[in-house]
C-alpha cells in the first residue's frame, strides 16, 4: 500500500480502493482526497 498524506497532523485514513485510486479521509476535518496508484499491473494470483 502506498503511503498515505497527512492532513491536520495525523496521517490519512483510506477509505476505499479501486482499480486506478485509493480515496484517504481525515479524521480530524473530514476532507477527502483522491490519490491516483502508480502504474498499474493485470492482476495477478498469489499463492500462500
Amino acid at each position: 500500500m502506498e503511503k498515505l498524506p497527512k492532513c491536520c497532523g495525523r496521517e490519512m485514513k483510506m477509505n476505499m480502493e479501486t482499480v486506478k485510486f485509493f480515496e484517504a479521509q481525515c479524521d480530524a476535518c473530514g476532507d477527502i482526497v483522491y490519490l491516483k496508484k502508480d502504474r498499474t499491473e493485470k492482476p495477478q494470483m498469489l499463492d500462500d
